[in-house]
């Protein structure tokens, strides 16, 4: 192919427009905080405090189960 000839001009690579070096994606650019990804659980709502059980509010009676005059031994 003759790269001197005017109707060439639209083959050559560097007359397509893109820009091989301006294909990244910028995280600065994008609006997107690297350092802000990460979950913090005092902002979810979520305490991480209160995530375990309390049978007491759970409406079952650890108890309920026991026959009169039974106490409960853990074994």
């Amino acid at each position: 192919m003759d790269w001197d000839r005017p109707e060439c001009d639209q083959d050559r690579p560097e007359w397509t427009g893109i820009d091989p070096n301006a294909t990244g994606i910028d995280l600065n650019k994008t609006g997107i905080d690297p350092n802000e990804t990460r979950i913090d659980l005092n902002e979810t709502g979520i305490d991480p405090n209160a995530t375990r059980i309390d049978l007491n509010e759970t409406g079952i009676d650890p108890n309920r189960n026991l026959k009169p005059g039974w106490t409960q031994t853990g074994i």
